[in-house]
């Protein structure tokens, strides 16, 4: 069918007048030009049923007693007519459609009850259009169309619902009852479209549509296409409420398409669906419904199901979004709530609001209990669903964040959100058994990271001493200390464990180091005492004491430093201090039993020298740098370049004074390239007072993992 014949259909559809269309909602019963009627008292006349809880716009049906549990004898009838009907001034076929069930699900009538739905144009002489009998009577809704054709020279005529009670051995303790809605009398060409609220209804409050398992025609704008939450699922909604298409969907929609589709009421994991179905396009760019306001209060609840929505959200527990995962959330007025973010979506990825937003979605449940009343869920669809998200900031220099701010000890950049990244000194393994608390260092300086997450190559990198990790976080102080916390971090690459930077003799640490790796020669003043889950001691900087420490899952026997002994100590600038203003408590955080060991050429040689410290063979990727210690005596000037096995320059290392001299060699070049994998050669060229020259070389290895 193309499009113009549909667009005809639809104006067809909705521009016709029907013959007949009662629903009950009026007060008054029966409806004007209505009859009921009964054989006698004993019989019970139809009535209007008012349902008075939260099941949708419609709650109202007639009724009528079928079973009487205190009057099992009962015999009788009760009818119930509809105003009179001209069916010959109507143009083409006209059918009578309505909807019916039973109280219970079964044996609500005995075997010779029966209701008759009858047609006549003088109220004597009646045709049967229908027959419900035993067998019939089920608790789900049903709907009827009957072909009205044979009696299109009808100018009077009424339809009765007629039923016919016998006598019943007893059918159980509970009173029976027949319902009917949507009474509707159709010229052919019309279809009789169910509002979806009513098609969906919950009149009986099992949380459970009342008319599951049956067939609808509902029409809606699409205000969801298929592929933004699932290929095989689309959400319509019109003037009183949405649902869920669950099937296939041959003819492509978009948003604000308007179609009209057949199919059968379902429900999955407390979701009202429409399942079975099959549908024609309207027309395209109709009017997208605007969202429906609501709080937390509201979103818990039956109500807007399978409709657009929206919510101000005052704080949501989430930092990056995540494909396929749920979020508390919280309104402005305290009610949690829950957030569903579906991976078929553009938000996985992007940050989420830190501050107040409305959020527009459609109201979706998901559960397992029984009844389903609980498990809803706002699903947005689009990043545009979000009043507006969280921008990455741009990277910043880890020394600009430690920068205190007017107190001179707490960072100007506290409780704010900030990106840095580094290289890890301080690998989580060794500062923390549970959550994660590790230390990352750029050219500028370090800072602690605790309560990070992130992709899985994080989480398995912040044990990796030499990984470079970018951190989104917000600042802040634990006992004196500058952290970031609350954090999501990525993993970049493997790269060179910085420098220690040298602590001069006779200072203090200070708060411009913290989180820094440094280096100083010192002589322990008292042997480490346990404090905690590490130990703690004290070690002379010349006449600056220094307080030590480190933790069991360093590694670090305590029995291995004794007291005044002097040692070259390397680790990270820590504090602990808690108490106001956090000015003192500051310590060196040792990492590793190599970091502490007996200082070594510590004078000016005899004679020029080059040599390795440990193994010849270093590899970059795990962080690794080469130690080399060159010396000479103090009148001699030194140069120390790297060369491939070409003979070409790679680096110069060194060139200064004579005299005993720690170089580190991180595997890069001049232009901080990393260098390949091989053999290099060291090359250490001495010039004497006199003039001349000498040269000492050695060989080095850049490896790789075996």
């Amino acid at each position: 069918m193309n499009g113009s014949i549909l667009l005809c259909l639809a104006v067809s559809l909705f521009n016709q007048n029907p013959l007949l269309l009662e629903s009950f909602t009026n007060e008054q019963f029966p409806p004007a030009g209505w009859d009921t009627l009964r054989s006698d008292t004993i019989m019970t006349h139809w009535y209007r049923y008012n349902y008075t809880g939260p099941s949708g716009p419609d709650s109202f049906q007639a009724r009528v007693r079928v079973y009487d549990a205190l009057d099992t004898l009962r015999s009788g009838w009760t009818a119930l007519m509809t105003l009179p009907i001209n069916l010959v001034s109507a143009e083409g076929q006209e059918s009578l459609f309505f909807w019916y069930r039973f109280s219970q699900e079964s044996d609500n009538l005995g075997p010779n009850d029966t209701l008759y739905i009858d047609i006549s144009n003088d109220e004597i002489d009646w045709h049967n259009l229908l027959k419900i009998g035993p067998g019939d009577d089920t608790d789900i809704w049903n709907t009827a169309r009957i072909n009205l054709s044979p009696y299109n020279t009808f100018d009077n005529g009424r339809i009765r619902f007629h039923y016919h009670d016998m006598p019943n051995s007893m059918l159980g303790t509970w009173n029976c009852n027949f319902w009917l809605d949507s009474v509707k009398v159709m010229t052919e060409g019309e279809v009789p479209v169910t509002p979806i609220a009513e098609a969906f209804r919950d009149l009986d409050s099992n949380y459970v549509p009342d008319l599951l398992g049956s067939v609808v025609i509902i029409t809606g704008v699409v205000t969801a296409p298929p592929g933004i939450f699932y290929d095989l699922e689309a959400y319509i909604q019109d003037s009183s409420g949405g649902v869920d298409l669950f099937g296939n969907f041959p003819v492509e929609l978009d948003y604000g398409d308007s179609i009209i589709t057949t199919g059968t009421v379902d429900q999955y994991r407390g979701k009202n669906e429409l399942t079975n179905f099959d549908y024609s396009l309207i027309e395209h760019d109709a009017t997208i419904p605007e969202p429906i306001e609501i709080d937390g209060i509201i979103l818990n609840t039956e109500y807007y199901e399978g409709s657009l929505v929206k919510i101000k959200v005052a704080y949501m527990d989430a930092f990056i979004f995540e494909g396929n995962q749920m979020y508390d959330a919280w309104d402005t007025s305290g009610t949690k709530f829950t957030i569903w973010i579906d991976s078929y979506t553009n938000i996985a990825g992007n940050l989420a609001p830190s501050d107040t937003f409305t959020l527009t979605g459609i109201k979706g449940q998901y559960t397992y209990s029984t009844p389903p009343n609980d498990g809803y869920q706002l699903m947005p669809r689009d990043t545009f669903d979000f009043s507006h998200l969280f921008i990455m900031p741009p990277v910043k220099d880890i020394a600009e964040v430690q920068t205190p701010g007017p107190d001179g000890v707490t960072s100007q950049y506290y409780d704010s959100i900030v990106v840095v990244e580094g290289v890890i000194t301080g690998p989580n393994y060794v500062f923390s058994t549970g959550t994660p608390s590790f230390y990352i260092q750029d050219c500028t300086g370090g800072i602690n990271i605790y309560g990070a997450d992130g992709e899985e190559s994080f989480n398995n990198h912040i044990d990796s001493l030499g990984a470079r990790i970018r951190i989104l976080g917000k600042v802040t102080e634990y006992n004196g200390l500058t952290e970031i916390t609350d954090a999501y971090g990525w993993y970049i690459m493997m790269d060179t464990v910085p420098q220690p930077k040298e602590l001069g003799t006779s200072q203090f640490i200070t708060e411009g180091m913290e989180g820094t790796l440094i280096q100083f020669n010192g002589v322990v003043k008292t042997t480490p005492y346990q404090s905690g889950d590490g130990y703690n001691f004290d070690v002379m900087n010349g006449d600056c004491g220094i307080a030590v420490r480190f933790t069991t899952s360093s590694g670090i026997n305590p029995a291995t430093i004794q007291k005044n002994e002097e040692l070259v100590f390397i680790g990270i600038a820590g504090q602990y201090d808690p108490e106001e203003p956090y000015t003192t408590g500051y310590q060196l955080l040792l990492r590793f039993p190599t970091d502490f060991e007996y200082p070594l050429y510590d004078s000016a040689s005899t004679v020029p020298f080059l040599e390795i410290i440990g193994n010849k063979t270093f590899i970059p990727h795990n962080g690794e740098q080469a130690e080399i210690v060159i010396n000479s005596p103090l009148d001699y000037t030194l140069e120390l370049t790297v060369h491939d096995m070409l003979g070409r320059p790679v680096k110069k290392l060194y060139s200064g004074a004579g005299g005993p001299q720690l170089i580190w060699w991180d595997g890069k070049d001049e232009y901080g390239n990393k260098c390949t994998i091989g053999i290099y050669l060291l090359n250490l060229k001495v010039r004497q007072p006199d003039g001349k020259s000498e040269f000492k070389r050695s060989l080095i290895v850049i490896g790789t993992e075996s």
